[in-house]
């Protein structure tokens, strides 16, 4: 049964944002504010004091540096680095940050870098992991975007994790353009970013094959669900790269209009 009190209390939900509880607390003069869930059920109390303490939480964004690709949240957040190796957006911050971007061809090549400036031991499965992101951003060294530096640091990982750089190269790609069980949304998402350019908001995704049989199941399955990926992600456009790593070619599907 509802108490006639609670119709007129403030109560935030779990949901609720920050700066928008904050808001509110200043417009009254209440100290404690329930919280509830969707379903309206109590979960607990947030004082006036406890959020005027609140620290916030903190960030380093690491091979991103665009609104449009941070975790939900983040503009309540302190960013305290960004390591990266994409073009420049437009992010901002409420101070000055230890920003890192180099032209190169995987952020991981600059995460090695560090590693060694700082002189720290690249533990074997780290290196493993390290190396693979370098191959998988270089295509196997094959992409114009490869530098020296990220061949030479994709062998020191590989010497360090006790793998052939090939070997290894084959089975990561082989096992990445399995497509078997994977959803159409789960192929475009498994490489797949937000852009804007001027009024224009539009995702690009990419998937890299060896085999011709599995880019042209790709194309199938994205084909008629590149439609449908404009009204549920909220963008203009959508394009997916089908890249053919042995050739280092791409073809394009596309979806909206002007796209």
């Amino acid at each position: 049964i509802c108490h006639p009190m609670a119709r007129s209390m403030i109560m935030f939900q779990l949901s609720t944002p920050v700066e928008e509880a904050r808001k509110i607390m200043g417009q009254v003069r209440h100290n404690y504010f329930p919280v509830v869930d969707k379903a309206g059920i109590y979960q607990g109390v947030i004082s006036r004091r406890n959020l005027l303490n609140l620290q916030r939480k903190q960030l380093i964004l690491v091979d991103h540096n665009e609104k449009t690709q941070c975790v939900d949240g983040f503009e309540d957040a302190e960013i305290l680095e960004i390591i990266d190796h994409h073009r420049i957006g437009n992010l901002e911050t409420n101070g000055p940050v230890y920003f890192r971007n180099q032209p190169v061809g995987c952020t991981a090549t600059i995460v090695f870098q560090m590693y060694q400036e700082y002189n720290v031991e690249i533990e074997p499965n780290i290196a493993g992991i390290l190396c693979s992101a370098i191959l998988s951003d270089t295509l196997i060294f094959r992409s114009p975007t490869c530098t020296p530096q990220d061949e030479y640091a994709a062998r020191q990982l590989a010497s360090i994790a006790g793998v052939e750089v090939e070997a290894l190269a084959t089975e990561m790609f082989e096992a990445g353009e399995n497509l078997e069980g994977k959803t159409a949304e789960q192929l475009l998402l498994q490489d797949y970013k937000i852009f804007v350019s001027g009024k224009t908001r539009f995702g690009v995704g990419q998937g890299s094959y060896v085999s011709e049989k599995n880019r042209e199941a790709a194309k199938n399955m994205l084909s008629g669900y590149l439609e449908s990926v404009l009204e549920h992600e909220d963008v203009d456009m959508v394009f997916y790269l089908v890249t053919n790593i042995l050739d280092q070619s791409s073809e394009v599907l596309f979806a909206g209009k002007n796209a």
